[in-house]
């Protein structure tokens, strides 16, 4: 987060997003529910107007998951979902397995909260699944939850269903609750596939799910997220967590939170056709540039790119931006050295000239 938020606000290329653009930059008038003026009143009030709004918000997420309202806690994104889970249920001292690689605030949060976080790795070379025997090894008294994302950060390679409900099982024997940020999951689009994993708060009896309007829905700065489990003990304790994060969440972030999942069907439309597209780019591209090899991802808008044997991930981003204005991730940052995070969620010729910036940039390196 350090290293994204000291870049320059906007890159010419930007194949660092993983997720799609913000849908109120579009010129396209099939959004106008997201540019009407909204109703200044309700929106500052904690009476009864706002509380119907939270209602609303509550409800709808409730329907998603197919659970009832009482099952949700609203927080602000994902990324405050993560804290917010772990502020919860973990206390200093306690185990955390935590997947590795992975996305930085899922060791850093637990980290601050004094946890002895131990890692389960997920290698590339067994699909960035995660193997249930390791997993189990790894389990103590002292654990306390397993955190995971799905779709995976940076891969974006699916938990398998029968792998999930694997380690569901394995965790509930020891009474460790299973957690996933599951924010990518939602570029899942066709659900019927059999190997298909279900909300983990769905699936598993000490599951804990949790996403947001963010990734898939492009409306990221209204920060709507929440928090889904069937847990009784585990979901007391993020409602009382709720009262030291937030008290509660604005009401206009509940409102935004419900147009979007109101109008979910036709904003994942939009997500599928920015990921059939750009999965076709980086791959016609892949097949020429034999320098790189591409990790193809199974769902969503970003993919792990191995640079060439000793390359410095570091190095190859700065160079790229520095000299064509191209943002990609180092994979440093998501404990992945000698690769890079493609996101491929941009306009087809965005992302043509940002590839080819890629190759530019190998060619520089190699003289």
């Amino acid at each position: 987060m350090a290293w994204a938020q000291s870049l320059p606000g906007t890159a010419r290329l930007n194949l660092a997003q993983s997720g799609v653009s913000d849908v109120v930059d579009e010129d396209n008038s099939s959004w106008p529910e997201f540019r009407d003026t909204l109703p200044t009143e309700p929106l500052c009030s904690r009476g009864p107007s706002g509380r119907a709004i939270h209602a609303e918000f509550l409800a709808a997420v409730a329907e998603r998951y197919g659970v009832t309202p009482n099952n949700i806690v609203p927080s602000l994104g994902a990324s405050l979902s993560i804290m917010h889970t772990l502020m919860a249920l973990v206390r200093p001292g306690e185990r955390v397995l935590v997947e590795q690689p992975a996305y930085e605030a899922l060791y850093r949060a637990p980290a601050v909260l004094g946890a002895e976080i131990v890692r389960l790795p997920r290698r590339a070379t067994h699909r960035w699944q995660i193997d249930p025997d390791e997993l189990e090894d790894l389990l103590t008294p002292n654990t306390k939850c397993v955190l995971l994302t799905n779709l995976h950060n940076p891969s974006g390679m699916l938990l398998e269903r029968s792998l999930l409900e694997d380690i569901g099982e394995r965790c509930a024997q020891r009474g460790v609750v299973v957690l996933v940020d599951e924010v990518y999951l939602d570029f899942v689009f066709d659900t019927r596939e059999e190997s298909f994993a279900m909300p983990a708060a769905n699936m598993l009896e000490t599951g804990i799910s949790w996403s947001s309007t963010t990734k898939c829905f492009g409306v990221s700065a209204a920060r709507a997220g929440w928090i889904v489990t069937r847990h009784e003990a585990a979901l007391a304790a993020l409602k009382d967590a709720s009262r030291y994060l937030h008290v509660e969440v604005p009401v206009a972030t509940s409102l935004m939170g419900r147009r979007v999942l109101t109008h979910a069907d036709a904003l994942t439309a939009r997500a599928r056709g920015y990921s059939e597209a750009g999965l076709t780019t980086v791959e016609a591209w892949s097949e020429k540039e034999r320098r790189v090899l591409w990790n193809r991802p199974d769902h969503g808008l970003c993919g792990v790119l191995r640079l060439p044997r000793g390359s410095d991930s570091m190095q190859f981003a700065d160079r790229l931006l520095h000299d064509h204005g191209a943002l990609v991730v180092p994979g440093d940052l998501f404990e992945c050295p000698g690769t890079v995070r493609l996101g491929f969620g941009c306009p087809t010729g965005e992302l043509e000239e940002g590839l080819a910036a890629i190759s530019h940039t190998l060619d520089s390196l190699a003289h």
